[in-house]
């Protein structure tokens, strides 16, 4: 029994020894602060700097092929519609700037020329497009993203726009 306390006592006083010995302060702890990070907007809340436009970093498209129909601005997305149905378009942001007092999209030509498209214009849109869809969901990976679109922006069909004319 004398061995068993004295064994405990020898290995209390080397635990305290070596919890003495530890780059430990003696001070006491600063308190901890309970502040978070800036709230980020749940997924479903507005961002307040979002344009509808889905922009896509790149000074254009040179592509020949175009298309054309009534251009729609709305629920924070830009699409062509014509008879073949919505296409969702994706602009250089080289050449495409939000005009947010106007509501209209401004484009610089290949030209150099700025074209002021507003909702409902009936434009040509130069560049190339694709399916999208759910039949091809992995196509926007390919690109690199200065804003990337809303999920409801996406349609069967997608546009990267090269030019723009009236």
């Amino acid at each position: 029994m004398h061995l068993t306390k004295s064994l405990g006592a020898i290995v209390l006083t080397a635990a305290l020894a070596l919890t003495g010995c530890s780059s430990q302060s003696n001070e006491p702890a600063a308190p901890e602060t309970t502040s978070s990070p800036d709230p980020q907007p749940s997924p479903t809340e507005p961002v307040q700097d979002r344009t509808p436009l889905a922009l896509v970093n790149s000074k254009g498209n040179s592509d020949g092929a175009a298309t054309f129909g009534v251009l729609s601005v709305n629920a924070g997305c830009t699409h062509l519609v014509s008879d073949a149905g919505a296409t969702f378009l994706i602009w250089p942001s080289g050449q495409t700037r939000w005009d947010a007092d106007n509501n209209t999209v401004v484009f610089t030509s290949a030209g150099g020329e700025e074209v002021i498209l507003h909702d409902g214009d009936e434009i040509t849109v130069g560049g190339s497009g694709g399916p999208g869809g759910d039949q091809h969901p992995d196509w926007q990976d390919s690109l690199l993203w200065e804003q990337n679109p809303l999920d409801e922006c996406r349609t069967d069909s997608w546009w990267v726009v090269g030019d723009v004319s009236l």
